[in-house]
């Protein structure tokens, strides 16, 4: 058992680790590079609910959580794209602070968590989804608590974590409910003799307080849909698209033997390599994770809680990955895996000695591989681009990009500022809602992102009706995810008509030919 004061001084040098890093990387390259897709997908709902507009009700987005979290400050770092990543960087840094008190429990001294932030930001990208990254780490460390003290009070916090991580995504609020209620079923059942002399807290009591705990973190959303008018009707519709549509557009898990080998220089090498250990680790972590949570003992618990929640939490976690097996997904899940391996020496009574440096050189060096074939920010391409990086400013905020990318973007400006009288509603589509931020412009219809394939004509004829005042589109024709199904005439093809019959296309000889700027007949 950690002293106390001792304990006290690794939880401030958590918190002065995960600010420093946190920080540190935000003023390297907190103004590099910009995404209009996702990114715009978040900036743009985060402008509209600072505005008093609801998420899900009155715009498409993901839960409320981070809308208003980003809202919220957004009134002291900036409505702006640079105060909204500033939002998003406190969240992260307050999900490396709870992973590295997870991982403190089985390091050897507090320098040593150092090294594990550094291993957590490697792996927090895209930027717009750190969400995700920070709650799971967050989730590692309720579970690890649970597992260490398995008694009511920890099967509440248990609970309300899962609950507060549903607000931000009900994926979150499904990973971490069925997770706590595993590792505490799990434990239960090895405690059941200490049940029986009541020892312990009773199944129902276990039970009862984790319950109880989920409905008070996600009350925030149960509020919502109790007094928030149309809320509840859009947040039951929102589940059923989801159902039927699903979250994410398909991609195949990535196996080693798929990889291009041949005519690699070694940093090449390196980086596949890092990749397929990564994409691979889940097959043999997680089951061993399963076996040893049925086999361990109840006075074990608390030296293999790290390993243990780190496995059954980012089994459930990988599920996210599993739809869509691209870099970006696996990274969102990824960290209870990256907790499970830090834990996995003190789980099984290893004595590493000096063999710990060549442990952490090779998950340093697989980590760098796949860092630099994949992160947005610090990949080999990037690090490449980096010299010639230009100032744009965007909607207020000075960003570096590539100096196409500042060509294009005062073109479209320009553009859009010569044949749009100011004040003019516009429709964008399908998939740049940031364009709506950027020339502070609010979306017509619900939708601000087609990314699935065949709206419902019930849908489809909504749109036409919210496009009966709007004078002025601009359509970006190109597929998304590479896929010519997910092209807008494809996706939404009575709206394509409409559009078609409806509106004249407008010369733009500056524009990319695929930039449709069009103006009702």
């Amino acid at each position: 058992m950690t002293p106390p004061l001792l304990w006290r001084r690794s939880v401030f040098f958590a918190a002065g680790t995960a600010v420093f890093v946190t920080g540190l990387f935000f003023a390297l390259v907190g103004n590099v590079n910009f995404n209009p897709t996702e990114e715009g997908y978040l900036w743009y709902g985060s402008l509209r609910t600072a505005a008093g507009e609801v998420p899900i009700r009155d715009f498409q987005s993901y839960d409320p959580g981070r809308y208003y979290w980003c809202a919220l400050l957004g009134n002291v770092l900036g409505q702006g794209l640079l105060g909204l990543r500033a939002s998003v960087a406190c969240f992260q840094a307050l999900g490396i602070f709870f992973g590295l008190l997870a991982a403190r429990r089985v390091l050897r001294s507090d320098w040593a968590m150092i090294p594990v932030s550094l291993l957590f930001l490697a792996w927090m990208f895209p930027r717009h989804k750190l969400f995700e990254s920070a709650l799971s780490l967050t989730a590692v460390f309720f579970a690890v608590r649970l597992l260490e003290k398995p008694n009511a009070r920890r099967h509440l916090e248990a609970g309300m974590l899962a609950g507060i991580a549903g607000v931000f995504g009900r994926n979150h609020a499904v990973y971490c409910a069925l997770g706590m209620f595993c590792l505490a079923l799990a434990m239960a059942w090895r405690q059941r003799a200490l049940i029986r002399q009541a020892h312990v807290p009773s199944y129902l009591t276990r039970f009862n307080s984790l319950v109880f705990g989920i409905l008070i973190g996600y009350s925030p959303i149960l509020l919502m849909l109790l007094f928030v008018p149309g809320f509840a009707e859009a947040f039951w519709q929102s589940i059923l698209i989801l159902l039927k549509l699903g979250a994410n557009i398909p991609h195949p898990w990535p196996w080693p033997w798929e990889y291009q080998w041949s005519g690699l220089d070694t940093l090449g090498w390196v980086e596949n390599v890092g990749q397929a250990f990564w994409f691979l680790m889940p097959f043999v972590v997680f089951p061993i994770g399963i076996v040893t949570l049925l086999l361990t003992k109840p006075e074990t618990f608390h030296r293999r809680a790290l390993f243990l929640a780190g496995s059954i939490l980012g089994m459930l976690y990988m599920h996210h990955a599993s739809v869509r097996s691209d870099p970006a997904h696996i990274a969102q899940s990824i960290d209870p895996l990256l907790l499970a391996v830090v834990g996995v020496p003190a789980a099984f009574a290893w004595r590493l000695g000096k063999a710990r440096f060549l442990v952490w050189g090779l998950v340093t060096l697989f980590t760098f591989g796949s860092t630099s074939a994949n992160h947005q920010l610090l990949s080999r391409r990037r690090f490449q681009e980096r010299p010639r990086l230009v100032e744009h400013v965007l909607a207020g905020d000075t960003i570096r990009i590539a100096p196409g990318l500042a060509a294009y973007y005062t073109k479209l400006e320009k553009t859009v500022r010569e044949h749009v009288p100011e004040g003019e509603r516009m429709f964008f589509a399908p998939s740049r809602p940031a364009f709506y931020a950027i020339f502070d412009k609010i979306s017509p219809t619900w939708w601000i992102y087609f990314f699935v394939p065949d709206l419902a004509a019930e849908t489809q004829n909504r749109i036409v009706g919210n496009l009966a005042q709007v004078d002025w589109i601009l359509l970006v024709d190109v597929e998304i995810a590479n896929q010519e199904r997910f092209r807008f005439k494809n996706t939404s093809r009575f709206v394509w008509d409409y559009l078609r019959h409806q509106f004249q296309r407008v010369a733009t000889p500056e524009l990319p030919p695929d930039h449709l700027l069009l103006h009702r007949k």
